[in-house]
């Protein structure tokens, strides 16, 4: 008798103790849902952001759209290797303007600024990006450095010795009329691009694919490698079509 009343109160610590186990899985749950669902409320409003800053309207738009695009294929690509911190990264588009460094440091979600188009603006937004500790980088060429500031960019006289020498010693051809022949008004980094991608097509034969990217407008050298009298002053050939 007394082993049955045991085998019994053993079963009822038995049930109790599913019904704790039940229990805890059941709240657990619930808390990572809660967990999980306001994660996903607050993260839109605390997604790390990368600014883009350039001419995002008018005649420019062209330069602002190309950086925001670049910008957002490298995002892409870091977004899929696990983003910043482990959080997805927003591009945000920011049109330069006198007042594009005090919106940007007021919002706390960006960690990063890329662009600029005027040398001059980028020098006056530096110091304010840099008390926020900012990183900017941009794609023009600084004469000089300036503190905080990444300067991916190539002297405009280096890209056209650079192509001009390509273009005579390599190619056999004293001009290039990528304008005339092609219709397309590039700058010199997109010189670069084709002046490279002309060699490696040398190097490896007939049968290949060379693609390249055309990375920058001509808008920005209507006053130097597109002006006839610049190009004179420097002793350089102004091409009959100019």
């Amino acid at each position: 008798m007394k082993n049955i009343i045991e085998l019994l109160q053993s079963d009822r610590k038995w049930r109790m103790f599913g019904l704790i186990l039940v229990a805890i899985i059941v709240i657990g749950t619930i808390l990572s849902l809660i967990t999980k669902l306001t994660l996903m409320r607050d993260d839109e409003k605390t997604r790390p952001r990368i600014a883009v800053v350039g001419p995002m309207t008018g005649a420019l738009s062209p330069l602002g759209q190309a950086l925001k695009q670049g910008a957002e294929l490298h995002v892409e690509a870091l977004n899929r290797l696990g983003g910043y911190k482990g959080r997805p990264i927003e591009v945000v588009a920011i049109e330069e303007s006198a007042d594009t460094a005090k919106n940007i440091v007021a919002d706390p979600r960006v960690i990063a600024v890329i662009g600029y188009v005027d040398a001059a603006r980028l020098k006056a937004d530096a110091p304010v990006y840099a008390q926020r500790k900012l990183p900017l980088v941009t794609t023009l060429f600084l004469q000089e450095a300036v503190p905080g500031v990444t300067s991916l960019g190539i002297d405009t006289r280096e890209q056209a010795r650079f192509v001009a020498n390509y273009a005579r010693n390599v190619v056999q051809q004293r001009l290039m009329y990528v304008v005339r022949e092609e219709g397309l008004v590039l700058g010199g980094s997109s010189g670069i691009n084709v002046a490279a991608a002309i060699r490696l097509a040398r190097e490896l034969g007939p049968g290949h694919t060379i693609v390249t990217i055309l990375c920058d407008g001509g808008a920005r050298y209507q006053s130097k490698l597109f002006n006839p009298e610049f190009l004179r002053t420097k002793n350089l050939p102004a091409p009959s079509w100019m």
